[in-house]
């Protein structure tokens, strides 16, 4: 990175600096230098001390050198990952943005706050929403939230009893059976449906579906 001595704050410039800016400090330039190019930045606070006004972690510094500032695409990029998101996620708008704003190329919209819609392509200064078939927009990260889905676990043996007379759906065949009764299976209890079908746990939340389109499990996560 290359270092910009106009870019440094000294005892004169020290109110300049921002509420826990990153970057780094030393009592010499040369050192400062060194410093930058050796370690990463860390956040910086100002000193109540008029020759080292500067403070972090209980190091003191005269002088300060400010970390560049992440860009839009480098911020998107971490949120993405720290969400996980791709291809397919579902969000929801959280918020107005204007045209540009933050660095993001997008148009203002102040009529899509709760709206919500799946990704379908992510740009380094926007993310794609489809929010139906002929409404897709173009949104900034920080007025998304992702709409987290609901999580699932097998039945335990008491519930796959209680399964016995409901309809189940099979998602590759859409072909609808009746759970006729429990039995026993080499590695644990098993559900007997139409047709001489028998699935455990595991498979009926692989593979099946009640009529409601729920899947055949437990949700675990209610909001």
């Amino acid at each position: 990175m290359e270092f910009d001595k106009s870019k440094i704050l000294t005892v004169v410039t020290a109110d300049n600096l921002k509420c826990k800016q990153k970057g780094w400090i030393h009592t010499s330039i040369c050192l400062l230098r060194i410093e930058m190019n050796t370690f990463e930045p860390y956040p910086v606070f100002l000193n109540n001390d008029l020759e080292l006004p500067f403070i972090s972690e209980g190091k003191t510094g005269m002088f300060f050198y400010p970390a560049p500032e992440p860009t839009y695409a480098e911020r998107q990029a971490q949120w993405v990952r720290e969400n996980n998101v791709k291809e397919g996620t579902k969000v929801r708008v959280t918020r107005t943005f204007t045209e540009y704003e933050d660095g993001s190329c997008c148009w203002e919209h102040d009529d899509l706050v709760g709206k919500t819609g799946i990704i379908q392509n992510i740009c380094p200064h926007n993310l794609g929403i489809n929010m139906n078939e002929r409404d897709f927009r173009a949104v900034p990260y920080f007025a998304l939230e992702v709409i987290k889905e609901p999580t699932y676990r097998p039945y335990n043996n008491d519930e796959l009893n209680d399964l016995v007379g409901k309809v189940l759906i099979q998602n590759h065949t859409g072909n609808a059976m009746m759970a006729i009764k429990v039995v026993d299976g080499e590695v644990g209890k098993l559900v007997s449906l139409g047709g001489s079908q028998k699935r455990n746990a595991q498979q009926l939340l692989d593979g099946w579906t009640h009529k409601n389109g729920e899947p055949c499990g437990v949700r675990e996560d209610r909001r």
